[in-house]
């Protein structure tokens, strides 16, 4: 639903698409007035007025304009208080949500009981946009990540230093004498989407401008058209899906016959094992050639379509490229705004040349990184995960689907079969009892005590953003970490395996940025960030967000 905004200008190709949603949800209003029983279920629904059977027109608009403010009364008024609740969902859906206290039970119940893959069904219906559910439910593309790619984090790096260096040159620019004003997310999405395409697709593709855009723009059209879908209601979303569906079917063809010759490359490679003497030099050591072979030991009906192996590295740009970018574009803009008060950049440009120097390379040595040295950078850590927490870009997680009969909760809420439960991730992550001063972006919040034990802290730091010890399990915590009150990437097994990927690419991203250019804000913004933008459940940059860069003299 995030991308719905930033796709205006595309609309007006949907007017049938328009009418056709109009339709349904007149009909969803005929049926909801005169047909629909009263619901037997005792919980409560957010905002409901007594007497009344499911939530009221007022409250259905407020999900759209103030979702934030709609789930952190929610929070305050149920979930805090370790009372499920219902809130409202796009269309007609209504979703159920557990206090956060109730996700260890939640974990521990095994796949059969609740299961993450069948609730992300019941909630993204991809089959209508990418023609088949297998792609998540069986998304063996992405636990790859894990099994393969993780081992290779330092290949990863390297990679990665290559295309940063050569990005940041082409769109930050090299003028040492003059500001440069740019709009961040554009620019920042061109400079993630040849990092990220580095390591997936290698060149010639990850420089191939136009491959990168349709990339994008496939992204921006399937979360359209998924909304557009959802939004109308269950049972004629069969018929609503089909029919929006077909300009994303155009662009992921579009898509393919740009990968087509690279893919027919690598297919004749696959008869050659790996490491074989014909081919040792010439094997790509990118994502999608080990999706190419895993897929010729497991998934042979997939490795012989085009069009299957393009969506499934679609769906492994998807994260890297799409949700990065706008924590990339939260976390500059988080970095200059804090700076004032903090000192965040000189912090973080002290840091990097500390780690560097330390490691026996020069302080301006940025094609050295790798894992280890990154693994210093507390700061640039904390940076990323502070942004996380109040700027992430799903706030509502950890989705589950009940599949067996007489499931009851710890707390002895009954959970009929077909039920869909989830978390509020964003209320938690800026509640009072767990972080002190919760709504401020305090850069340091989470390296400030792992510095300490190396140093005292200065009278200047004191006890400013240290998280709360009043819930166990929290303290110090590195940005890949998970608990009940930090969702951005999910938690317990099912967590998002790819947030190791994120953490290199975004401390990396950091420390070009900040080691290679100044950075400030127009003069217009009066120092201080644009705030972000609530689109439903998702928080985005402000669409437009500048800030202006120049090249440092080092």
């Amino acid at each position: 639903m995030a991308a719905i905004m930033y796709a205006l200008p595309d609309l007006g190709q949907y007017c049938r698409s328009g009418l056709l949603f109009l339709a349904s949800w007149a009909l969803f209003i005929i049926y909801r007035t005169l047909l629909v029983e009263r619901d037997p279920n005792t919980l409560p629904y957010f905002d409901r007025p007594p007497g009344k059977t499911g939530f009221s027109l007022r409250t259905y608009y407020r999900y759209y304009t103030d979702c934030g403010g709609l789930m952190r009364e929610a929070y305050e008024k149920f979930l805090s208080k370790g009372k499920p609740v219902f809130i409202p969902g796009l269309g007609s859906r209504k979703e159920l949500i557990l206090p956060n206290t109730s996700m260890k039970w939640a974990l521990a119940q095994p796949p059969h009981i609740l299961n993450q893959r069948a609730g992300v069904l019941e909630q993204d219906c991809p089959k209508y946009l990418l023609g088949d559910d297998s792609f998540l439910t069986d998304p063996w593309q992405g636990l790859l990540i894990k099994a393969e790619l993780q081992p290779s984090l330092d290949h990863v790096c390297a990679v990665m230093n290559i295309e940063l260096e050569a990005a940041f040159s082409d769109y930050f620019g090299n003028d040492t004498d003059t500001w440069r004003e740019i709009d961040l997310l554009s620019t920042v999405r061109k400079i993630i989407g040849r990092a990220s395409s580095r390591f997936t697709v290698g060149e010639p593709l990850c420089r191939n401008e136009e491959y990168i855009k349709t990339t994008f723009d496939t992204v921006d059209q399937t979360h359209l058209e998924t909304g557009i879908t959802l939004l109308t209601p269950t049972l004629l979303q069969p018929i609503v899906g089909q029919f929006v569906s077909r300009r994303a079917n155009a662009r992921f063809a579009k898509l393919a016959q740009m990968i087509k010759s690279e893919y027919e490359h690598r297919l004749a490679m696959l008869q050659y094992p790996r490491g074989d003497p014909q081919i040792k030099d010439q094997e790509p050591s990118d994502y999608f050639q080990i999706m190419l072979r895993f897929a010729q030991r497991e998934r042979p009906q997939d490795l012989a379509s085009l069009e299957t192996m393009t969506r499934r590295l679609f769906l492994a740009n998807f994260g890297s490229m799409h949700r990065t970018s706008f924590q990339t574009a939260n976390m500059l803009l988080n970095i200059v705004d804090s700076d004032v008060k903090y000192n965040t950049i000189d912090m973080l440009r002290e840091e990097i040349s500390r780690v560097l120097t330390q490691a026996g390379t020069e302080a301006s040595d940025m094609a050295s990184w790798n894992r280890a040295k990154l693994g210093q950078l507390l700061r640039a850590d904390s940076v990323a995960r502070e942004t996380m927490r109040l700027n992430s870009f799903d706030n509502r997680g950890s989705v589950r689907k009940v599949l067996a009969d007489g499931v009851i909760t710890e707390d002895g809420l009954p959970l009929p079969r077909g039920t869909v439960l989830s978390f509020l991730g964003h209320p938690a992550q800026v509640d009072e009892d767990v972080y002190g001063d919760a709504r401020k972006y305090d850069p340091f919040r989470f390296s400030r005590p792992h510095e300490a034990t190396m140093a005292p802290a200065s009278k200047a730091e004191g006890e400013e953003g240290k998280v709360a010890p009043s819930v166990p399990g929290l303290g110090a915590q590195s940005f890949v970490t998970t608990s009940p009150y930090h969702l951005p990437f999910g938690h317990g097994r099912t967590a998002c395996p790819g947030r190791f990927l994120v953490d290199l690419e975004l401390k990396m991203i950091v420390a070009y940025a900040v080691t290679r250019y100044d950075l400030e804000f127009p003069a217009a913004y009066g120092g201080k960030r644009p705030r972000p933008v609530w689109l439903c459940e998702s928080m985005v940059p402000p669409k437009g967000a500048k800030i202006r860069v120049k090249r440092r003299k080092v």
